[in-house]
């Protein structure tokens, strides 16, 4: 019982201190992981996954379009065009890997497919990350009442 209490106590100052030193990925890539899931041999890729990460990709497409639309109209500070650079760094292989995954879809090519979603989900969760960071919430999901 003791190793158990100390055990979490070491996570919790983990988590702790892991916060200021990019506690946001972190949290956004829990997150993102929790919306889209992980892909594995015994958690395949199925159309309707690969339709909801494209989804999910679209509407991180369309977040990143919204940021920059309020940075070009002087609405946010003004370091925002750097920021938004810093972050199309991720999503330009993004846009190069979704044909691919629809590809192996495709083909059932379960190997290729799990890589590629993992990929995809990885970049989508370093981009909301960047973007919680300089204070932008990029949504993956939909919910009822709009994106969430």
């Amino acid at each position: 019982m003791r190793s158990l209490a100390h055990l979490v106590v070491t996570l919790s100052l983990l988590a702790v201190l892991a916060l200021p030193q990019g506690g946001c990925q972190f949290f956004s890539k829990l997150q993102t992981f929790t919306e889209l899931g992980t892909a594995s041999i015994a958690n395949p890729v199925t159309k309707e996954r690969l339709q909801k990460i494209e989804a999910g990709a679209t509407l991180v497409f369309v977040g990143l379009n919204t940021w920059r639309d309020a940075c070009e109209a002087g609405q946010i500070n003004p370091g925002c065009i750097e920021q938004i650079r810093a972050v199309l760094v991720y999503t330009r292989p993004l846009e190069q890997q979704l044909p691919r995954l629809r590809a192996f879809v495709r083909k059932n090519d379960q190997i290729n497919a799990i890589a590629v979603f993992n990929e995809i989900a990885d970049l989508i969760s370093i981009v909301k990350g960047k973007a919680a960071e300089n204070g932008v919430i990029i949504p993956t999901t939909e919910s009822s009442n709009g994106p969430k």
